[in-house]
């Protein structure tokens, strides 16, 4: 699955994105080898990633995230890897702390993010009918409300590591991450002049810069006229 995947990618692997990933989960509650067995499909579907270059070597992987502390100290390295996108992974419901340290870290305000979540997996010893063993999917739910009321724009994804459309949804976020930094590092050239008394009718390069990250070199036309006659 993973190898058909990377037969999709559409960006060289000298661009390949920098993503953070985080589990985030409570300590005391719900079936501890159930989240380890579940959280170790993702580990392994990350570092297929990796190893296939769909992202950069430097990404991250921050397993069984509880609390503020360990968010922070992953948003740390995080900052010091450059990441281009980070993937919030609610393997349960979420201990809040979780979410606003990330939404609010100041480093990595303009880095995208997707809020991922699991579908319900059962322990196959438990008898049924099953009470929500790990609620993952809620945990996006509620993740995602808080990202919004906080500002902080996402997008989101539900699956299984082994799914290929769960899958493909994360190219599509890591193709995103990719392009936002590219975008962020470009220079746009105008070539002409704004009319004086007509200025906001065509752009406003600092609006550009602010909204894209995107400079602006404006030429005027005058100098490329100069230029033709001199050759």
């Amino acid at each position: 699955m993973l190898n058909t995947i990377s037969e999709c990618i559409p960006y060289r692997e000298d661009n390949a994105p920098v993503i953070g990933m985080i589990m985030a989960t409570l300590s005391g509650e719900f079936d501890k080898k159930l989240k380890e067995e579940v959280q170790a499909r993702y580990r392994k579907m990350f570092d297929s990633f990796i190893e296939q270059k769909i992202i950069n070597k430097k990404s991250l992987f921050f397993a069984s995230c509880y609390g503020e502390n360990e968010v922070i100290d992953a948003c740390d390295k995080m900052t010091t890897n450059r990441v281009d996108g980070i993937i919030y992974h609610s393997l349960t419901w979420p201990a809040a702390e979780t979410v606003t340290t990330l939404a609010t870290y100041r480093y990595l305000k303009d880095i995208p993010i997707l809020v991922s979540a699991s579908p319900e997996v059962f322990s196959e010893k438990k008898n049924k009918p099953h009470i929500w063993p790990l609620n993952s999917d809620c945990g996006k739910i509620f993740a995602n409300s808080i990202f919004y009321k906080l500002r902080r724009p996402t997008l989101w994804a539900t699956g299984l590591p082994e799914d290929e459309t769960y899958q493909r949804k994360l190219l599509d976020f890591f193709t995103v991450s990719q392009l936002v930094r590219r975008v962020r590092e470009a220079k746009l050239v105008v070539i002409g002049n704004i009319m004086d008394d007509f200025p906001e009718s065509f752009y406003n390069p600092l609006t550009v810069r602010r909204e894209l990250g995107v400079r602006v070199v404006e030429i005027d036309s005058s100098v490329l006229f100069t230029l033709f006659e001199e050759l």
